[in-house]
């Protein structure tokens, strides 16, 4: 069973420092708290999917119609409830609904090795 690690809190400060320009997606449970917390709970940050059918639609209708030019969708690394074939649905929904107006990109270095999750950007480029 996954525990706590600090890596979740350097997870919410990068949210924190980019909520004025970027959406967050938590993939699963686990990794949402931190992001609005270190947002200051910002309304229209941070989002979850639906952990059990990885359904995107209602996402991906707030991402296209968003003016945020990046969005960072976050899985914790260990499962918790969303199951490998929903996390596939969900980072294959987002990367089919989102062309071929945004292209996903490399992560900053702040999150691109944090030992509890996973983090994809997708940077809008039309």
């Amino acid at each position: 069973m996954p525990r706590w690690d600090p890596s979740l809190s350097r997870l919410g400060e990068f949210a924190g420092q980019n909520a004025d320009k970027a959406i967050f997606i938590a993939g699963d449970w686990g990794v949402a708290t931190q992001m609005i917390c270190f947002t200051g709970g910002k309304p229209e940050v941070v989002y979850e999917t639906d952990h059990s059918s990885g359904d995107v639609r209602g996402l991906l209708g707030t991402i296209l119609n968003s003016h945020d030019k990046l969005v960072y969708l976050v899985f914790p690394r260990f499962i918790v409830f969303t199951q490998p074939e929903t996390r596939a649905l969900i980072e294959d929904g987002l990367r089919e609904g989102m062309a071929p107006y945004w292209e996903q990109q490399p992560v900053e270095k702040q999150v691109e090795d944090l030992k509890a999750v996973i983090v994809f950007k997708f940077k809008k480029i039309r």
